[in-house]
């Protein structure tokens, strides 16, 4: 087990549930690779008890899948240390290790990835773990989108989310705006589960610090 990790509030269970995922540089620093296959390029994200470091990429980094066909739940996060901190408050999660995937996406989420995902894991269901705010909530609808083969563009005005899909423009204040609230407008059923951490928290991380 890891100190520094301890220190973050990572619980020794869920640690060790990841470790064949971790790479460790040190006592102090974790690394997490972000592979794309498609072209061969890796990017990292690294964790030490200053903080993390996200890239921006188009590869995955994947934990918990060592039988894709028997993976029914597939968790997608924008980095590494949230998919930690959200198991490390959901632990229940992890009871059933052949059933649950857990991918890291990096800071700006892209369709390939969302594809690549479908197609290796083609009998899970999607649940996003993206931030308690408006571009977390876009992420949110942004992979619904792309799970179902569509794609929109969504632009803030003022106090307003402008989506653009499907040759119609939708306007949604931000305060009310979720995949729940765009579903409704839009007509789109992706049956994907959104995750957020309690009102007040951007991220299950920075509730987990709060926590500790």
């Amino acid at each position: 087990m890891l100190p520094f990790l301890e220190a973050l509030g990572i619980k020794p269970e869920v640690q060790h549930f990841f470790e064949p995922w971790l790479e460790v540089s040190s006592e102090t620093e974790l690394q997490f690779s972000y592979l794309d296959q498609a072209i061969n390029r890796k990017k990292r994200e690294v964790l030490n008890a200053h903080g993390s470091l996200i890239p921006s990429t188009t590869g995955i980094w994947c934990a918990g899948a060592l039988h894709p066909n028997t993976v029914r739940h597939n968790f997608l996060f924008n980095s590494a240390i949230e998919v930690l901190s959200f198991c490390s408050m959901n632990i229940g999660w992890l009871a059933r290790p052949g059933n649950v995937a857990f991918s890291a996406l990096g800071l700006c989420p892209v369709a390939s990835q969302v594809e690549a995902l479908r197609s290796r894991f083609p009998n899970a269901r999607l649940h996003t773990v993206f931030g308690n705010d408006v571009l977390g909530r876009i992420a949110d609808c942004k992979v619904a989108l792309w799970a179902k083969g569509k794609d929109a563009d969504f632009h803030m005005h003022q106090d307003i989310i402008i989506a653009q899909y499907n040759s119609k423009s939708f306007r949604i204040p931000e305060s009310i705006f979720s995949l729940h609230f765009f579903e409704k407008k839009s007509s789109l059923r992706a049956g994907i589960r959104t995750h957020k951490p309690k009102a007040g928290f951007v991220s299950f991380f920075e509730l987990l610090k709060e926590a500790s």
